[in-house]
């Protein structure tokens, strides 16, 4: 389960969702995108947390996307 988020919210999501990490498809290092694995024991109930999460609002999981610029008018 891909999870969108910020690098500030990082540690906090971990102590809740332990078996995040940065998805490694965007290159080496931290991501916004973090990641429930498949194959992690607690795969189930981290979901069903992260899904909890989302229902209620919190601001840590979540991000607006940046404006898309306007094409400028062509004669």
């Amino acid at each position: 389960m891909w999870i969108a988020t910020t690098a500030e919210h990082h540690d906090s999501l971990r102590k809740e969702l332990p078996s995040i990490r940065s998805i490694t498809v965007f290159g080496p290092g931290e991501s916004g995108w973090q990641v429930i694995p498949a194959a992690a024991e607690s795969f189930e109930e981290e979901v069903l947390w992260a899904c909890e999460l989302v229902r209620r609002g919190d601001p840590r999981v979540g991000k607006l996307p940046k404006p898309k610029k306007r094409k400028s008018a062509s004669a």
